[in-house]
């Protein structure tokens, strides 16, 4: 990290210094108590920065972040349970489909993206949902772990809870909408985008991260526009 090498860097200069100035102390102190309070405050310093710097890295082993892992395929729910096994929080987006077989139909849960999960960890939980089965790898954004934050994953929770209407998710890149706000319904206070699709306005949650967006067919009646000055 680069707070680590700053603080290494500090530490070290004081002592390289200390010991610059060791030869010369007799003619830039005059007395004996001005030396011994010149090294205590190198020393009060230091150990000041080493205790933040440890007391950061320690916020940061313990702070959640939103990632995703790319699954086996068709394993998705395993992954859920591998991962609730461990006592680490996921989030499956799944959405329920009419199957029709020879003699009955019955509404099953699919997972909507296929192939994905959301896992909220913490830096020491990180090299551990590696090691799960059926976990592929990280979805990663600029060669980093994908970072997804928790207003996105809110967003679409919020949009999986409704059964008025059916979410669709694409990966096409679409030019950026108009912003909106749902203003009616069951997902009212959700802001998106609103973009034409196939001839159709669409309200749009996309999560650029993972280069996915999901989609809805709300009447007009149901969206406001969000003025540009409050996002």
């Amino acid at each position: 990290f680069t707070l680590s090498y700053f603080y290494l860097f500090t530490f070290y200069f004081c002592l390289f210094t200390s010991a610059l100035l060791l030869p010369f102390a007799s003619y830039l102190f005059t007395f004996t108590n001005d030396l011994l309070l010149f090294y205590a405050v190198i020393y009060i310093f230091v150990s000041h920065e080493f205790a933040l710097h440890n007391k950061l890295m320690a916020s940061l082993q313990t702070q959640k972040q939103w990632h995703v892992v790319y699954t086996r395929s068709r394993a998705e729910k395993k992954v859920v349970q591998e991962l609730n096994l461990n006592d680490i929080e996921c989030f499956l987006p799944l959405q329920k489909k009419l199957r029709q077989w020879k003699d009955r139909k019955k509404w099953v849960e699919t997972p909507l993206i296929p192939g994905y999960c959301f896992v909220n960890i913490t830096r020491k939980e990180y090299d551990k949902v590696l090691q799960l089965n059926n976990v592929v790898s990280y979805v990663t954004f600029e060669r980093k772990a994908a970072i997804v934050s928790q207003a996105e994953i809110e967003a679409l929770e919020t949009m999986l809870r409704q059964f008025d209407f059916e979410v669709n998710v694409t990966m096409e890149n679409f030019e950026p909408g108009k912003l909106v706000e749902v203003i009616e319904g069951p997902m009212v206070g959700l802001k998106g985008e609103l973009i034409a699709c196939r001839g159709k306005n669409k309200f749009a949650l996309r999560i650029e991260q993972i280069n996915t967006s999901f989609m809805v067919e709300i009447p007009a009646s149901c969206l406001s526009a969000v003025p540009e000055n409050v996002i």
